[in-house]
């Protein structure tokens, strides 16, 4: 989506510390304690994830100047941890983000398919709470279109059905293809 590694992408469950992503006429990433105490972090401490002074309840900072932010000034992305983790610090860190988002995006990707048990609970609680959902299924090139389009359809009933309305936006997705289109559309829904 921005045409960069930001974060770090690795797939085991690590530091639970969220990070805010808009736009900044210049790059920055900020630590940020609750205090509001700050200090600057360096690409590198981001993309490595080098944050645990950060624990139990900081953030992370980041400014980007780039177009697809740029567009969409009023919003904050927010990288959360996993909620398949099992890491009890990363519930944490989401339940406390639940009050301060507008919208929830769930990714799945197309190759797994499906909603895991762990995603429909935590998609319970949200419908309790009334949180508007984006639907994102990832990699989609992973399977041919007609595959997507039948698991697309699939994730966005149960969603509908776990949540009692639709999903305020539906995208299918494939980074590897630069396919963000749907995303980008999603994004502007929310703006």
């Amino acid at each position: 989506l921005l045409g960069e590694k930001i974060l770090s992408t690795e797939v085991l469950p690590e530091t639970a510390v969220p990070a805010e992503i808009r736009h900044a006429p210049a790059r920055r990433n900020e630590a940020v304690f609750p205090d509001q105490r700050r200090f600057p972090l360096s690409d590198e401490d981001v993309r490595e994830n080098r944050v645990s002074a950060l624990l139990p309840d900081g953030w992370i900072e980041i400014g980007l100047p780039t177009p697809t932010l740029e567009k969409r000034q009023l919003l904050v992305l927010t990288d959360l941890p996993g909620w398949n983790s099992g890491v009890a610090a990363h519930e944490r860190v989401i339940d406390a983000y639940a009050s301060r988002s507008l919208a929830y995006g769930v990714v799945v990707s197309a190759e797994e398919g499906t909603l895991r048990d762990t995603l429909r609970r935590v998609l319970l609680e949200l419908a309790v709470e009334g949180m508007p959902i984006v639907l994102i299924v990832s990699k989609a090139d992973k399977r041919p279109a007609e595959d997507v389009d039948a698991v697309a359809r699939r994730l966005k009933a149960d969603v509908t059905a776990l949540m009692g309305s639709e999903p305020l936006a539906l995208a299918i997705t494939s980074a590897r293809r630069r396919d963000i289109a749907q995303l980008e559309a999603a994004l502007d829904t929310l703006q």
